[in-house]
């Protein structure tokens, strides 16, 4: 139950704070974007990374 209740907050945290919030302070939401969106900009990392990096973070 915690777990769902956690992470249905955070889901409805991200998207009422990281998108209306976007308008009205941009630069106050790209630090709490970069905390917040940490998948999406793990996920870019990997990318612009060699495969061997890849492979050590997902081992």
């Amino acid at each position: 139950m915690a777990y769902a209740s956690a992470g249905t907050l955070k889901g409805a945290a991200e998207v009422e704070i990281g998108l209306p919030p976007i308008k009205l302070m941009p630069p106050s939401i790209m630090l709490n974007a970069d905390i917040i969106e940490e998948r999406p900009y793990i996920s870019m990392a990997t990318f612009y990374r060699p495969p061997q990096e890849v492979v050590s973070e997902s081992s």
